[in-house]
């Protein structure tokens, strides 16, 4: 069990580095010609597109087709995780005007709330099968 659950973390943590260089690159690009805000609100949505997918097929490893269930508690945990990451950026960033520094704390907490909405809310199978 524990090296089941150490497994997904693992893979959680390569498909969100995968994910992350996605809304990092964004964001370092967008933010540069857009307010700040909206360029992490953009990054982040091209960024759970990519996070949706990777998790799904390989870190929980859902078989089967995608329900509508399924899509929408993803959207549900990803707005989330959207309203976290851009409030704690829009402060560091206020506080310290540092990009990265604002980026690497956006990151931190979202991907805390992103691993455990994934794990316990999203990606859930019916009870009696192994997760």
């Amino acid at each position: 069990m524990i090296v089941h659950e150490a497994r997904k973390l693992f893979r959680f943590c390569i498909s969100g580095g995968i994910s992350t260089f996605t809304d990092f690159a964004l964001y370092v690009y967008l933010s540069d010609r857009w307010d700040i805000t909206f360029a992490k609100c953009s990054s982040m949505i091209i960024s759970c597109v990519v996070s949706f997918i990777l998790n799904r097929s390989w870190t929980f490893q859902v078989r089967g087709k995608t329900e509508a269930r399924q899509i929408i508690k993803y959207i549900v945990s990803q707005i989330l995780n959207i309203c976290v990451n851009v409030a704690v950026n829009t402060e560091i960033y206020s506080i310290f005007q540092n990009k990265p520094a604002a980026y690497l704390a956006a990151t931190s907490a979202g991907m805390t709330v992103n691993f455990l909405l994934q794990r316990f809310f999203v990606f859930t199978r019916a009870e009696g099968e192994e997760n």
